[in-house]
């Protein structure tokens, strides 16, 4: 079996978004893509559980849940934990402009979200590159 495969099916995805249809929409494209272990979350304590149960090697992260900023805290609390240092995030948000309110006093918030990895407007097929691009590194 070829390294990439090997990697592809030992990595771990974690999809948290509160919409359900867009969460099965990448959960199935990830699988299309060639990935076995992908876990679908919908709220930020759930994800943390499933964090704490086995660490993700990659979180797709909606930045907006339930019209508040909650992917964010998620983000932050992801990143202080040892453990999920190596952890690569992808952000999604059909809403960047709403996410930048997260982040008052900054003078270009949405290009900051941008800059930071955000996806504007859900791109299954740019995350799945993404995604299959960083695996080539594990």
């Amino acid at each position: 079996m070829a390294q990439s495969q090997q990697s592809k099916e030992g990595a771990h995805i974690l999809i948290l978004d509160d919409s359900l249809g867009s969460a099965e929409y990448l959960r199935l494209a990830l699988l299309g893509g060639g990935f076995r272990s992908v876990a679908v979350c919908h709220d930020v304590a759930e994800a943390c559980r499933s964090v704490a149960a086995r660490v993700p090697e990659f979180v797709i992260l909606d930045l907006m849940l339930d019209g508040c900023p909650a992917g964010l805290d998620f983000y932050l609390w992801l990143r202080g934990r040892k453990s999920c240092a190596t952890t690569y995030v992808v952000f999604l948000s059909g809403a960047v402009e709403m996410a930048a309110h997260a982040l008052r006093g900054r003078d270009d918030e949405r290009t900051f979200f941008l800059q930071i990895g955000a996806i504007d407007l859900y791109d299954v097929a740019d995350l799945v590159a993404r995604v299959l691009g960083r695996d080539k590194t594990l």
